[in-house]
């Protein structure tokens, strides 16, 4: 009797001790585990302020006041020259643009369709400013189902304008600027190429200085909206830029391509 005591006094302890194993174990489980999810959600909240920051960033380069005052002065100008209907039609023109801009600043993708047109309405607002001393072509390939694939707002405005304002401005004519969206796989392939010139070297000091770091604000803002696209999908969004030499070794103008995930 006494021996079957031991033996069962035995067994309880090994179950009391077992039970208790399992028990710390779940509760470290329990631990760690909501430890992962609060630090998965301080991770998505931190992503979703950055993401907040930097749309806020591309939305004040979009409707920049230098870009503002530029418009309303050469609406001035058309206007102290009696030219009263290109002045209204790029009254027009800049109200649409940005009207649609803040509009689709509600949204962190929108259709490739909508975000075409829009760039298309920029480009407009921006050949009126330079007189149409260039002309520009926008093409997207016929397989692509523009109103399903998804890209962020403006994404290649700020490439465009760098195309514009750092090239084609500085060509008195015979300036092209075309953007033809393309796709692999998995990708969708911005080109934007002119045929512009480099700043004329009779610019002055602070001139360059403030074409260099308006140049390089844009390309900042476009490249934290890309790591914030690889961040949350695991992507591989880049920019590719590459200079057009000729064969006497001449600047011919720029390639710029902007690699974006298929989004839809």
């Amino acid at each position: 009797m006494g021996i079957f005591l031991i033996i069962t006094s035995k067994e309880l302890m090994l179950f009391s001790f077992t039970a208790f194993l399992l028990a710390f174990i779940f509760l470290i489980f329990i631990f760690y585990r909501s430890k992962r999810e609060a630090e998965v959600q301080i991770e998505k909240s931190r992503l979703q302020l950055q993401v907040a920051q930097v749309e806020m960033k591309a939305l004040r380069a979009q409707v920049n006041p230098h870009f503002m005052f530029n418009a309303l002065n050469s609406i001035y100008i058309l206007i102290s020259h009696s030219e009263m209907q290109k002045a209204g039609n790029y009254v027009l023109k800049l109200g649409t643009l940005i009207r649609k801009i803040l509009e689709n600043s509600n949204h962190q993708n929108i259709s490739l369709k909508d975000d075409s047109e829009v760039i298309d309405l920029y480009i407009q607002v921006e050949c009126m400013r330079l007189n149409y001393s260039f002309k520009y072509q926008l093409t997207i390939n016929e397989s692509i189902d523009d109103e399903s694939v998804m890209v962020p707002p403006m994404i290649i405005q700020p490439l465009v304008e760098n195309a514009i304002w750092h090239g084609l401005k500085n060509r008195t004519e015979g300036g092209l600027l075309t953007i033809n969206i393309d796709s692999t796989k998995d990708e969708l392939v911005f080109t934007i190429k002119d045929n512009g010139c480099k700043a004329d070297a009779r610019m002055t000091e602070d001139e360059k200085l403030r074409n260099a770091k308006r140049k390089s604000m844009g390309m900042q803002i476009t490249k934290e909206r890309l790591d914030i696209i690889n961040q949350t999908n695991n992507t591989n969004a880049r920019i590719v830029e590459k200079e057009i030499i000729g064969d006497d070794g001449s600047y011919q103008g720029k390639v710029v391509q902007l690699y974006l995930p298929l989004l839809d």
